[in-house]
């Protein structure tokens, strides 16, 4: 009802001017039929072309636009779109429509003195980075224009993915870290044989994979992060542990990637798997929470010293985890949230490390309780968490996203994800974007049996929107996603028999098809 009395405003102002939506004279110029013209002549007379809401002779203004263009709205590929904008110039100077696009197809439809209608059809997918936009623009004949503008939103994006070398060994749960010389150390996991202690490098110049020094300890569900001198320090994780079988692992190792060898360094104080470790501005690198053994879910924290090699106690949790995220904010403080907790409970609550007073202190839950979900810091120094496992619904997998601010300690929800997934990959790309691959989603019974998924999703911060993108080739879970200093992003494992590693690129050729413009002329 509103957009209707909006119209009608617009075209009963229309009628007061010089044309109406035909495009013959109305309003003062029927009252007056020279008046236009006596205007156009002191124009040229006065050498300065006045405008009529300005007697003393002043710039002219621009044509007005009573009727633009919808800002933005929701579209699927292929869907059709009839845009149709409604103008007036104050001086009854003849106005000229054109129409642009990025992306897609237009077509113009019908133009009179002062309207012009066009019709736009999406395209199959907008290409990375490319934005999606449709243009009119009104121009006098001064050469004064004014422009209104709409944005698609939800289409899918064009990026694609490709095949590159194959992985030496299968695995599943490795971990991926991007060395200094832009290669990736790939290290442990397990494979339907055995946990793993080989570790592999990838050469993004050949796309070749090749062996490097093992680890000591074979491992899975470990942490490895990239210190400060460009070494790695693996800790923690499962192991086969002979006659007493599988259990948590207490040590760590640090790789050299000048020797390509390992050397052990100082142990955990607790055993620990299924925890997070983050590198603090300080060089040290904190360890949290986890799955015990011994203790069940960890409340504990340690802290890593490169310079002497050991492990120091850094407070403890209010709340015990494991599959929860910890991210580095900003202020150089370290936001953990979500996981599982003991007693089988998916947890909402969040916590905050300071490094300078050693402390924790809690910060705004979740809205919704989830475990195994990522964690993404955002351009804006927000945090983006994306779906994961918990109880949101009836099967478990949560399809929602919450982004926390670190200002005001709160989180917010934003758009969903089109598939509600756990065990996810997601990686920050260098627009900007998140990129959210992989995973485990509900079967088709609906049940928590579960099924790995090839599919991925693209996340905008600026439209809170998510886009559907590229599928892998093969579904994956317990995969790496490790963003290339080329923009690409190396996907690795996720299932125990899986050598084919994927690289996610961008597509950076536009195909735009040729917008016709509208040749002004008076369509009856």
């Amino acid at each position: 009802m509103y957009r209707h009395l909006l119209w009608v405003g617009a075209l009963l102002a229309l009628f007061a001017g010089c044309a109406n939506a035909d495009g013959e004279q109305t309003g003062a110029c029927e009252g007056d039929p020279t008046r236009c013209d006596a205007q156009a002549a002191e124009s040229e007379d006065a050498g300065v072309p006045p405008h009529a809401s300005a007697p003393d002779g002043g710039e002219p203004l621009p044509p007005v636009i009573l009727r633009a263009l919808e800002s933005r709205a929701l579209m699927k590929s292929g869907e059709q779109r009839t845009l149709l904008v409604v103008a007036e110039d104050p001086l009854c100077d003849v106005l000229r429509f054109s129409w642009s696009a990025d992306v897609g197809v237009m077509s113009a439809e019908k133009t009179t003195a002062a309207t012009s209608q066009a019709t736009w059809t999406a395209p199959r997918c907008v290409p990375a980075d490319v934005p999606s936009v449709v243009t009119a623009t009104v121009t006098n004949d001064r050469g004064l224009s004014a422009t209104t503008r709409f944005t698609p939103l939800g289409l899918p994006d064009c990026s694609t993915w490709a095949p590159t070398g194959s992985l030496v060994t299968a695995r599943s749960g490795p971990t991926a870290t991007l060395l200094p010389s832009g290669k990736v150390l790939v290290a442990g996991g397990v494979n339907r044989s055995s946990y793993l202690a080989l570790v592999e490098e990838y050469d993004p110049e050949t796309g070749t994979w090749a062996s490097t020094g093992s680890l000591a300890t074979a491992r899975s569900s470990h942490t490895a992060t990239l210190l400060r001198s460009g070494k790695v320090l693996v800790a923690g994780g499962y192991s086969h542990l002979g006659a007493s079988g599988i259990g948590n692992l207490r040590t760590a190792e640090v790789y050299d990637p000048e020797t390509g060898t390992w050397a052990s360094t100082g142990s955990l104080a607790t055993a620990r798997a299924r925890h997070t470790a983050t590198l603090l501005p300080s060089g040290k690198v904190l360890v949290v929470g986890g799955y015990s053994d011994a203790h069940g879910n960890l409340g504990t924290a340690e802290v890593y010293d490169p310079e002497t090699g050991t492990w120091a106690a850094a407070g403890s949790l209010a709340t015990a985890r494991e599959g929860h995220t910890a991210t580095l904010l900003r202020s150089g403080k370290v936001l953990v949230a979500g996981g599982y907790g003991n007693a089988n409970v998916f947890l909402g609550t969040a916590e905050v490390y300071d490094p300078e007073t050693g402390g924790w202190t809690a910060t705004s839950s979740l809205a919704t309780a989830r475990n195994n979900s990522t964690a993404t810091l955002l351009p804006s120094g927000k945090v983006l968490v994306a779906s994961g496992y918990g109880s949101a619904n009836g099967n478990g997998w949560v399809g929602t996203a919450e982004v926390y601010d670190p200002e005001t300690g709160t989180w917010a929800f934003t758009g969903s994800l089109a598939l509600g997934r756990h065990r996810h990959s997601a990686t920050l790309l260098a627009s900007g974007k998140v990129l959210v691959v992989g995973g485990i989603t509900a079967g088709t019974s609906g049940s928590p049996n579960t099924k790995a998924n090839a599919t991925a999703e693209v996340y905008d911060p600026e439209t809170g929107i998510w886009v559907f993108t590229g599928s892998l080739a093969a579904a994956r879970i317990h995969h790496t996603a490790t963003l290339l200093p080329s923009g690409q992003v190396l996907v690795v494992g996720g299932t125990a028999d899986t050598k084919e590693v994927e690289l996610y690129t961008r597509q950076v050729a536009p195909q735009v098809s040729p917008v016709p413009e509208p040749s002004g002329e008076i369509i009856p």
